[in-house]
C-alpha cells in the first residue's frame, strides 16, 4: 500500500542486502494509525538482508514517531531486549538533559557523575550536562576521573578538555595539580585548558618556569596559540626562553614508547618477578623502593598512580618530565672545570651538590664562574634499553602495583 499522506522524507524504513544495496523502501503516514505496507521482494529470493527503521528528523522542534512490526512472512528476527547498550542510552540521556537545560536533574546528573562504578562514558556525559547547567558541581568529578590512573587516557583527556572550558577558579586548580604526573597526550589537553584563560596561563608558564611541567608543552600549537591571545605580558618572549634548551624531538623515542606500550598490553607479566629485576638493575642504583635502591633519583614508592603511559615516558624518555629537584646543574670553575650534578645548596662559602653517582662534591663559591640548570635529567636516556625486554615488562608491572595515597 501507499501512505494516505505526503511522506515524511527522512523518516523511512528499508531493506539492504548484505553487499550495501537498498531493494526497498516504505515511508511513514503522517498520523499514528498502523499500516500495512507490501514489499514485491520475488526477484531477490535467496538472498541475506537486513531492515533499517531511519529517523532522520534532526531538528530541534522536529520529532516523529515510527514504529514497524508484525512481519510476515516471519523472516526476520528481532531482538528482544532494546539494541542499544544501556549505558549508551543513558549518556545520550544525560546529554540531553543538558542541552535542554532540565536543571530539575541536576542531582542525578551528580550522582552520575560521581559514581566510581560507573561506566566512564556514561560519567563523562553527566558531567558534560552539569558544565552546562552547573560547572562547579562537575569540577570534583572530573578531577576524580583526570586523577585515576588506572582509566583509559582517553576518558582521561576528555576529563581534561571538559575542565579546561571550565572558567572556574576550581577547575583551573584542578588542572594544575594534575599536570606534573599526567602523561604527555593528556598533559597537553590540560595545558590547553589552562592557556585559554589569563590566570591559569600564568599559572601554567609558572609550573613550566619552575620545573614541575615539561616545556614541551609549549612547541603544541594549540597552547602555544592560546597563550599568545591569553592576554600574558611578554608571552612570546617567555616562550622563547622556556624552549631555548629543549631537545629536538625524537621520532625513534615516541616509537619506542608506542612499541613497548603495544607489548606490555599484550601479554601479562609477573609484578613479583618485576621486584627482583628493580633490586638487581640500574634502577635500584639511584631509585628507592621501601627499603630497597638508593636515594640519588626520587622515590618511587607509589609510582603506579601515574599510570602505565606515564611511566613509558619517564623510564624511556627522561628528560621529558623532570622533577625540578633533579634537574642537572653545570658548574664552571675558574680552573676551566665543567663539573656536572643535582640538588644544589649553598652552605658557608661552599656551593654543595652531587654527582651523578650521589656522592656529595664541594667547590667554593670563589672559584665558581658560572652555574646553569639544564632541562635534562640526570638518568641516561638509554638506561631502560640496557634491560631485556621481557623483563622491562615485569617491572613495569611491578611498579604498576604500586598504588600509594
Amino acid at each position: 500500500g501507499l501512505p494516505s499522506a505526503p511522506p515524511l522524507k527522512k523518516n523511512y524504513v528499508r531493506l539492504v542486502l548484505e553487499d550495501g544495496k537498498e531493494i526497498a523502501r516504505s515511508y511513514p503516514p503522517r498520523n499514528d494509525t498502523a499500516q500495512r505496507f507490501q514489499w514485491q521482494l520475488a526477484q531477490h529470493a535467496g538472498k541475506r538482508g537486513h531492515v533499517e527503521v531511519v529517523d532522520g528528523v534532526t531538528d530541534i522542534d522536529g520529532f516523529a514517531w515510527l514504529a514497524v512490526g508484525r512481519f510476515e512472512p516471519a523472516a526476520i528476527s528481532a531482538p528482544a531486549q532494546p539494541v542499544a547498550n544501556a549505558d549508551a542510552v543513558r549518556a545520550q540521556t544525560f546529554r540531553l538533559v543538558g542541552h535542554y537545560k532540565l536543571r530539575s536533574l541536576v542531582p542525578d546528573l551528580i550522582d552520575a557523575a560521581e559514581s566510581p562504578s560507573g561506566d566512564a562514558s556514561t560519567r563523562l556525559a553527566a558531567t558534560e550536562a552539569l558544565s552546562a547547567l552547573e560547572p562547579v558541581q562537575a569540577v570534583s568529578p572530573l578531577t576524580a576521573i583526570l586523577a585515576n590512573a588506572s582509566l583509559p587516557t582517553a576518558t582521561r583527556e576528555t576529563a581534561a578538555e571538559q575542565l579546561g572550558r571550565i572558567d572556574n577558579p576550581a577547575a583551573q586548580a584542578a588542572l594544575v595539580a594534575q599536570l606534573k604526573s599526567a602523561p604527555e597526550s593528556v598533559a597537553v589537553l590540560i595545558a590547553a585548558g589552562l592557556a585559554s584563560h589569563h590566570d591559569s596561563a600564568e599559572a601554567l608558564l609558572k609550573e613550566i618556569r619552575e620545573g614541575r611541567a615539561s616545556a614541551a608543552l609549549l612547541r603544541e600549537p594549540t597552547v602555544a596559540d592560546r597563550l599568545k591571545s591569553s592576554g600574558v605580558k611578554n608571552v612570546d618572549q617567555q616562550l622563547q626562553e622556556l624552549i631555548a634548551n629543549l631537545s629536538p624531538t625524537d621520532d625513534r623515542v615516541t616509537k619506542l614508547i608506542a612499541e613497548r606500550r603495544a607489548g606490555y598490553l599484550a601479554g601479562h607479566f609477573d609484578a613479583e618477578a618485576g621486584r627482583a629485576v628493580f633490586a638487581k638493575s640500574i634502577c635500584a642504583s639511584c631509585h628507592r623502593i621501601g627499603e630497597v635502591g638508593k636515594t640519588i633519583g626520587p622515590a618511587l614508592d607509589g609510582i603506579g598512580n601515574r599510570g602505565l603511559d606515564r611511566l613509558l615516558e619517564d623510564s624511556l624518555d627522561p628528560s621529558r618530565n623532570v622533577d625540578v629537584a633533579f634537574r642537572t646543574w653545570l658548574i664552571e670553575t675558574d680552573g676551566g672545570q665543567v663539573l656536572s650534578g643535582f640538588q644544589l645548596r649553598e652552605e658557608a662559602g661552599t656551593l654543595v651538590f652531587n654527582n651523578e653517582k650521589g656522592d656529595e662534591q664541594r667547590v667554593p663559591l670563589e672559584e665558581v664562574v658560572s652555574r646553569r640548570q639544564s632541562a635534562l635529567s640526570p638518568m641516561p636516556s638509554n638506561v631502560i634499553e640496557q634491560i631485556p625486554e621481557k623483563d622491562y615488562y615485569s617491572l613495569l608491572a611491578y611498579l604498576l602495583s604500586l598504588k600509594g595515597k
